[in-house]
């Protein structure tokens, strides 16, 4: 669907239009759409200001004008003091900011992001959130693609479930919940204290919301299934 939706392959079946308009044939419209993909796609010897300075010269942006768009780009992303190291250097996290700034330096009026979390430490996820809240709330459009509903719940106001190429189900993340609750989830959890894994694991198997529990002690895991995920996300800290 992303890949319609960005104009780089035809749908097999029935028509994509973007604000009207197909953007397998119109060029105009890509330019409108910001987009941030799943894998890393970055010239590793490249800083993250080059990087992102490149894409804007590449559509006929002078250099000072580009330079000063990344660096303020990046800097909205936390990059200020980083953004002249090569991208070798970069954690997970700053390579997932350099992505958006890529995406989000033309100013789209729609930005798709696909799986933007994965990987990503809680600092990083708590930035790109409140950035997503702030756009969205300038009224961009922003469409993300994620395998974790817990993630992106609190983010949008419409949730679309595809498996296949098939819509499952659509709706608010309220209306999403109430059809999923029956479905039991398999959930690893990963304590900080290895050594007491089967304790941990008979205590949660006490836990009505917990349907089964199986140990994982090569990987100091433990694979939960429950069917009752709100529940199980309030109360494992309690636990833990």
């Amino acid at each position: 669907m992303m890949k319609m939706i960005l104009g780089l392959a035809r749908p097999s079946m029935g028509t994509v239009t973007v604000m009207g308009k197909d953007p397998f044939t119109d060029w105009e419209q890509r330019n409108k759409i910001g987009f941030v993909p799943e894998f890393d796609c970055f010239y590793e010897h490249m800083s993250g200001l080059d990087y992102v300075s490149y894409f804007l010269r590449m559509h006929n942006y002078e250099k000072q004008e580009a330079e000063e768009m990344a660096r303020a780009s990046l800097s909205e992303l936390g990059l200020e003091d980083s953004m002249e190291r090569k991208i070798r250097t970069y954690s997970k996290g700053m390579r997932q900011k350099t992505k958006v700034a890529r995406a989000t330096v033309f100013d789209p009026e729609i930005l798709i992001m696909d799986e933007p979390f994965q990987g990503a430490d809680p600092s990083t996820r708590h930035l790109l959130m409140n950035k997503m809240k702030e756009w969205s709330e300038k009224g961009k459009t922003i469409m993300i693609s994620s395998h974790i509903l817990h993630d992106v719940e609190n983010l949008t106001d419409r949730i679309i479930l595809i498996n296949n190429g098939r819509m499952l189900a659509s709706g608010d993340r309220h209306e999403i919940r109430k059809l999923m609750d029956h479905i039991p989830r398999q959930i690893k959890v990963s304590p900080i204290d290895k050594a007491n894994l089967r304790i941990l694991a008979k205590r949660m198997l006490d836990e009505e919301w917990v349907r089964a529990a199986r140990v994982d002690e090569e990987q100091g895991e433990i694979l939960l299934e429950t069917d009752r995920a709100e529940t199980f996300y309030l109360e494992l800290p309690k636990i833990l």
